[in-house]
């Protein structure tokens, strides 16, 4: 796959087969902040986050899972599966949003 990136800041991927898609980039969002996440995939289909780490910053291990269910995102917005994690002690939500996870920052 080749991803290019146009002037107008929208990226372009081409499979083998000369498929297109076009992708809007990112908007930056105050109260969003994309993650990375490393999960357990069960064969099943079920995916359980273990821990998450914002871009630079130190792997952040989740307690525990409270609570898993599709929910908006009232503070950043989008939609997703939205897990309530405990973290230090801290209730946080946790998004996986299509192929993306953020978190609600203040």
């Amino acid at each position: 796959m080749m991803i290019t990136k146009k002037r107008t800041g929208v990226l372009s991927a081409w499979n083998q087969e000369g498929m297109v898609w076009e992708m809007e980039p990112l908007r930056r969002n105050p109260h969003k902040a994309f993650v990375k996440v490393r999960a357990d995939h069960e064969i099943g289909g079920r995916i359980t986050p273990l821990k998450f780490r914002e871009a630079n910053g130190e792997p952040v291990i989740i307690d525990r899972i409270l609570d898993v269910r599709p929910a908006p995102s009232l503070k950043a917005g989008g939609q997703g599966i939205r897990y309530t994690c405990r973290v230090r002690d801290k209730e946080i939500y946790l998004f996986h949003d299509r192929d993306l996870w953020f978190i609600e920052v203040d």
